[in-house]
């Protein structure tokens, strides 16, 4: 079946640029749901397309139904749709297929990007996970994933919760990290974009390396126990951070070990 029309329920940061992106690849969006009216209208005037937050007056016999909200709020949404024979979706990464298994034809379309409504995603730019309750609504999910993006792949529910579990590490971490580092420079009277170039640099490096490990630089991975035992010294105000330091400093010099045994 090829998919044409959709339901968004839900009118959150993934449900903006879902809906945006689906608006230019030129699919039909019948309608925005949402526990809250204001939030459905602020979308559904965005998309042009008709609103509610009633479940009896959610539009019947489109091709998919792609939930959007919080992961701890996808199974009483689904649970309240007022049919059990439409497409349901869910777009979670670390969420079980399963949870939706009360609809006859279920899946998940999980899009591996961080999104915010004051940012437009390229969706073509987004890698895009498909799991399907049967083999037929996978290659349905694929084909209409496609019409998205050209990375499409198919994932079971454990393999995406490792891939989600690996964007915290790599995503939200990494952004908390540069918080801390901002906040370190603002606090002493410097400019908080001194860092851009570098982190920029840093990020295209581990992106074309075929292992960011490979590539990892500073005191830690060179074993210089003076300048570590300096910047302890400057964290000691404050525990939290100086615990923090001599974790990942920890970390970084046990993975170099390690490489250098395997390749010595």
């Amino acid at each position: 079946m090829m998919i044409r029309s959709v339901v968004l329920v839900g009118a959150g940061n993934v449900a903006w640029s879902m809906g945006k992106a689906l608006r230019t690849a030129g699919l039909d969006i019948l309608q925005v749901v949402n526990r809250s009216l204001l939030g459905a209208e602020a979308l559904g005037q965005e998309l042009g397309v008709s609103t509610t937050c009633r479940a009896e007056e959610v539009v019947r016999g489109a091709d998919l139904y792609l939930i959007m909200v919080r992961d701890d709020a996808i199974s009483v949404v689904s649970q309240g749709l007022p049919f059990r024979d439409g497409l349901v979706v869910h777009t979670a990464g670390s969420v079980p297929m399963q949870i939706l298994s009360a609809h006859q034809r279920h899946g998940v379309l999980y899009p591996l990007q961080t999104f915010s409504k004051s940012r437009l995603v390229d969706f073509s730019r987004v890698s895009l996970f498909v799991e399907g309750s049967t083999p037929e609504v996978c290659q349905d999910l694929c084909c209409f994933a496609r019409q998205l993006s050209p990375m499409v792949y198919e994932a079971g529910t454990e393999q995406r919760q490792w891939l989600h579990l690996s964007a915290v590490w790599g995503a939200n971490f990494v952004n908390h990290l540069w918080g801390l580092a901002s906040d370190m420079l603002r606090e002493h009277g410097l400019p908080t974009g001194a860092l851009h170039l570098l982190m920029d640099e840093c990020l295209r490096k581990a992106i074309e390396s075929e292992n960011p490990h490979r590539v990892q630089t500073g005191p830690a991975v060179r074993f210089d126990q003076q300048v570590l035992d300096k910047h302890l010294l400057l964290l000691s105000g404050d525990p939290r951070l100086e615990h923090l330091y001599r974790m990942l400093s920890q970390s970084i010099q046990t993975t170099a070990y390690d490489l250098q045994t395997k390749t010595s």
